[in-house]
């Protein structure tokens, strides 16, 4: 299958928008592509997140099997095999992902909000886990046909860490 290296360029830019700037604390744990943050309040009252954001923070509930039924859970955990979050699943590490309904990102159904339950943090991807190029320019010219390296100069992680989640759910806190 394609990637829309042009539409994950523009759901990352618009997120990108929203981060805190050029400093960062984590990093991806094999790639080492920074995760950028996004304030909680940044992102809910942006009109990206759309009308479900905080509804669905507010569901993310600590037993996994009442989680499943919240209405935004994807029944499989996310793995994290391209190594973009900080800590690889396993153990206490557990990446739960969540369908983001009603964003209004350029390109809506990329969007997945990722709870990591054992170090309290929460993700936003606004490219479905794609690295991608911060230049428009260089994504309309990336190989449709291969996934963007994390070595391309402008790679950027797909993962943004949401700060301030523990405010509206102390899951996070």
């Amino acid at each position: 299958m394609p990637f829309n290296h042009t539409g994950n360029t523009a759901n990352g830019n618009a997120l990108n928008a929203l981060s805190t700037g050029p400093g960062h604390t984590l990093a991806g744990r094999m790639t080492q592509l920074p995760i950028y943050e996004v304030r909680y309040y940044s992102f809910s009252n942006s009109a990206l997140s759309g009308p479900n954001f905080d509804k669905l923070v507010r569901s993310i509930q600590r037993d996994d099997i009442r989680d499943l039924t919240n209405g935004y859970r994807q029944p499989t955990n996310h793995n994290d095999q391209l190594g973009n979050l900080p800590a690889a699943p396993g153990g206490r590490v557990v990446y739960r992902e969540y369908f983001l309904t009603g964003n209004a990102f350029p390109n809506t159904g990329f969007v997945r909000v990722v709870a990591d339950m054992g170090n309290r943090r929460l993700f936003v991807t606004p490219t479905h886990y794609d690295v991608f190029l911060s230049a428009p320019a260089a994504a309309a010219m990336a190989n449709v046909n291969n996934a963007i390296a994390p070595a391309t100069p402008g790679a950027h992680n797909p993962f943004f860490l949401i700060s301030g989640a523990g405010a509206v759910n102390d899951i996070f806190l």
